[in-house]
């Protein structure tokens, strides 16, 4: 509101307050004559809004940290709040841009607000705070950014402070900080020299310091920028100083045609949106009628865009218009707003008539001069009103909110999907508004058929409308009420997986029906169609709450549908590759926490995009679980392409072991002794990194293999007198699997080797080599088992990078293994088969004796061709196995597997 203490001139009688809203370049085409050259449009407009409700727009200075700004004695300050837009090429606003008549500008001031009275999300719009917001131009950019310089001087301008950018303009106020020389320092006539000394080096100390703290301000203050730009923001200020008592006001240079008000209807106005309409009696102040009259006849005598919308929004800011009666002023001032030619400000007013409940004959009245009724269609013009206004503002989020409350709540209303495709295109709604609507849209108002409608028409465009997405996550899935989220599960269970349809958000809703003669026997439902999975963006989704929801067939119902969601990469990317991503641990403790754990979890895992993180939580599922949980997770690692060797060695130490143990037993029911060698307590233990790798590729790597992760074998013996007898027991595990024993033996091995007279790592090489021979012929003699006898016949690789081929299994017969005075052979065949001398296992010296296993197959291979010897390996299932390479490139596996 304007009053004598806003500003200092008289206002006794009609002050002509004349804002001319000039569009100069467009009167200089026109000046030129049809062939005057197209002029572009000026970005920048009055902010009416503004205008009306601040209260700061005549003040007696202005600060932005920096500059300080005083008018002229005899002056006042007048800062004009301007909206600016994205100009198609750069534009600057500079000092001849925007004009008074009779004031001077003295500076574009880039700020929200003048009290900070208009709530607007300012972190999109954040700069230090000693950042200058004065500066005498502007440049407004294509991209959405606005840029200025640092301004020297400013007229009637003087620096506030010490900041860091009033000494970059003012040297001397830097120099004022400089330490200067070291003042010399003498002792004392009472001193002691001790004492002297000592106080002369922490004098000289504090000086040292004084000295780099102003080299460091120095260097902070140099390096400040001196070009400065930021998004453009809600609005800026022009400030002016003008005369303490002008006849009018005329503003030049923004988009729009020149525009004149009284001052008498300006003041009431502000009067207006400033002030309670209602006496204490809830009846209607009389004081309002008097206020409005002036600005009905500023309307009849000069209607003009500006003064169109200020009207409307003194109707609505403070619910005048409801108060309306036929024919009173508040009732012609509305009309007026009505026939006006601002959309915008008809709009305004549409939406709150059409918010009026109960309806009143004013009210009704007054519509009927925009529709005969509000058809769908008119509500959704009502809606896009709502879209169009400013959604940084309180108010036209709570009339957006009630607006689409209301049609979504009207049976005869339009459709749901019609009112999302209608904000979809008339948006889009920032992520702070569309989380503000979701939460209250009101579910409770809406009948049952409106409802499943509204559910339906969610769940189908989830997929890509960020408010059908919040509406999926916080209306329905977090809804208090079980009957809406169990529909909601219903829905998404029943979703059929395609590609969408055409529409602003996809035209999803099928129209997918039964069967005629299922249709005899169920009702006809529209089912959704899904273009493909739901994001579901961070941890906070209510889709992990229903997965834990108290009610058990919810829950049940929620493990279901989970496969209609995927964790997305975020919209947002991480500052770090290595940002945490807590949707997928969240997942887990979500399911861990279910008894049984559903199944459902680990096949949802392997579908989603990062695969060391769903790695990470087959980990988990493995160390916490049992039974088919663990299995299922067990056999998901196994060929997970992910990073399982780092994720391995950032387990703990008793983890690690844990870990590959409870591996092996949901796969083989059984626990090999080698996995206590993962107890070795170093950071980057070999076998972890070797294990991990193994997993990833596919293989669950045979205890005979397990030696393999040392590159030096040495560092085995080592561990085998550790302090840690499990671990000494893993290491001998490791030796006796590789040279074809089992870990029936371990422990009294490792006992005979910790019992050495001297257990140094070459004494116990030098033992396990007589050992090693001995484990290896136990195992022959022990063989006493009938094996099946099988090929495996690899094709050569052409290419490298191809996908290797499925290999031939050439079944070949079956024999027993017998050794009998040093000499081993296959049953009766005459094959040479020897303990090897080089490696732990056996030697066939020809290869094409294999043939005499009688396998018609055999003969195609042209064996003879192939040089020896074939070297095949006991493994710790009792097979043995072995490869060789044929000349023509082939690669042929020997397998002796027991039979059962």
């Amino acid at each position: 509101m304007l009053n004598s203490t806003a500003r200092p001139w008289s206002l006794t009688g009609i002050a002509l307050l004349t804002i001319c809203v000039a569009f100069t370049s467009k009167l200089r085409a026109q000046e030129g004559g049809a062939d005057a050259p197209a002029q572009p449009i000026i970005p920048c407009e009055l902010d009416t809004e503004a205008i009306l409700n601040e209260k700061g727009i005549f003040s007696p200075s202005a600060s932005d940290g920096v500059w300080t700004l005083t008018p002229t004695a005899g002056l006042v300050l007048f800062q004009v709040p301007l909206k600016l837009d994205k100009p198609e090429t750069e534009f600057e606003l500079g000092f001849n841009t925007i004009r008074v008549t009779g004031g001077r500008l003295l500076a574009y001031r880039i700020a929200y607000d003048i009290e900070q009275s208009l709530e607007i999300d300012k972190k999109a719009y954040d700069l230090p705070e000693t950042t200058p917001r004065f500066t005498r131009r502007i440049v407004i950019q294509p991209d959405g950014l606005i840029a200025w310089k640092l301004d020297r001087f400013i007229p009637n301008a003087t620096l506030t402070g010490t900041t860091g950018y009033a000494m970059r303009i003012d040297p001397s106020l830097l120099n004022n900080a400089n330490p200067g020389s070291l003042p010399e320092i003498k002792q004392n006539a009472d001193e002691d020299y001790r004492a002297f000394l000592i106080r002369r080096q922490i004098e000289v100390e504090d000086y040292r310091k004084k000295v780099e703290a102003f080299r460091d301000l120095r260097k902070a203050v140099l390096e400040l920028p001196t070009d400065i730009s930021m998004s453009i923001p809600p609005r800026i200020w022009a400030v002016f100083e003008i005369r303490g008592n002008p006849d009018k006001v005329t503003l030049e240079g923004t988009r729009g045609q020149p525009w004149s008000i009284d001052y008498a209807a300006f003041e009431a106005m502000r009067k207006l949106v400033s002030v309670d309409a209602l006496t204490t009696d809830g009846g209607i102040s009389p004081q309002v009628y008097s206020d409005i009259l002036p600005i009905v006849t500023e309307l009849q005598a000069r209607p003009h865009f500006n003064t169109y919308r200020m009207a409307a929004l003194t109707l609505t800011q403070r619910d005048i218009v409801r108060m309306a009666t036929v024919d009173d002023p508040i009732y012609r001032l509305a009309q007026l707003v009505l026939k006006g030619n601002d959309t915008h400000g008809r709009l305004l007013l549409i939406r709150e008539l059409a918010a009026t409940i109960p309806p009143t004959a004013a009210s009704t009245t007054l519509l009927k001069t925009v529709a005969e009724s509000l058809d769908p269609q008119t509500q959704l013009l009502t809606l896009t009103g709502l879209l169009k206004t400013d959604l940084t503002q309180p108010v036209a989020i709570r009339e957006l909110v009630t607006g689409l409350n209301r049609l979504l709540g009207d049976s005869k209303g339009p459709p749901p999907e019609n009112i999302l495709e209608n904000i979809e295109q008339n948006g889009p709604m920032h992520p702070g508004l569309v989380a503000v609507v979701s939460q209250q849209t009101d579910m409770a108002a809406m009948p049952d058929a409106r409802r499943a409608e509204f559910v339906r028409t969610t769940v189908a465009h989830a997929v890509d409308s960020p408010l059908a997405a919040a509406w999926l996550d916080r209306t329905l899935l977090g809804s208090t009420d079980l009957q809406v989220v169990r529909m909601t599960l219903e829905t998404l269970r029943d979703a059929e997986v395609g590609p969408a349809g055409a529409g602003v958000v996809g035209k999803a809703i099928g129209a997918i029906f039964k069967s005629p003669k299922d249709q005899a026997n169920e009702q006809a439902v529209p089912r959704v169609r899904l273009a493909r999975p739901i994001p579901i963006p961070d941890a906070s989704h209510s889709i992990y709450r229903v997965l834990q929801s108290a009610d058990k067939d919810i829950r049940a119902l929620a493990w279901t549908v989970l496969n209609r969601f995927r964790f997305d990469p975020p919209a947002e990317p991480a500052t770090s590759p290595d940002a945490p991503d807590e949707r997928y641990a969240q997942l887990t403790l979500a399911a861990l926490g279910q008894r049984p754990v559903p199944p459902e979890a680990v096949e949802f895992l392997l579908h989603q995009p990062r695969s060391d993180l769903v790695g990470e939580q087959l980990m988990q599922f493995i160390l916490r679980t049992t039974g088919q949980a663990s299995r299922q997770a067990s056999e998901a690692i196994i060929g997970l392409n992910a990073p399982l060797g780092e994720l391995l060695l950032k387990r703990s130490y008793n983890e690690r072991e844990e870990f590959a143990s409870r591996l092996y037993f949901a796969l083989t029911q059984n626990v090999p002794r080698v996995t206590a060698i993962l107890r070795h307590r170093v950071d980057n233990h070999p076998v972890a990194t070797w294990l991990g790798k193994q997993i990833s590729e596919g293989t669950l790597p045979d205890p005979s293999r397990w030696i393999n992760a040392y590159s030096q074998v040495e560092d085995l013996f080592a561990l085998i007198p550790s302090n840690d007898e499990s671990l000494a027991q893993g290491a001998v595990a490791v030796l006796v699997n590789s040279a074809g024993g089992d870990d029936s033996i371990v422990d009294k091995l490792t006992r005979d080797l910790r019992a050495l007279p001297s257990p140094t790592v070459p004494a116990l090489m030098q033992e396990w080599t007589n050992i090693s021979r001995q484990v290896l012929l136990d195992r022959i003699r022990n063989s006493a088992l009938q094996y099946s006898v099988s090929l495996l016949v690899h094709p050569p690789m052409a290419d490298t990078n191809a996908p290797p081929q499925s290999p031939e299994k050439i079944a070949v017969g079956s024999t027993r293994i017998t050794y009998l005075s040093d000499a081993v052979s296959f049953g009766n065949l005459k094959i040479t088969v020897k303990v090897s001398d080089s490696v732990l296992g056996l030697e066939i010296a020809t290869p094409a004796e294999v043939g005499q296993f009688g396998s018609a197959d055999l003969s195609r291979l042209s064996l003879d061709t192939v040089p020896g010897p074939w070297i095949i390996r006991p493994f710790y299932d009792k097979s043995w196995q072995g490869s060789i390479r044929t000349p023509d490139g082939r690669t042929l596996d020997l397998i002796l597997k027991p039979q059962n």
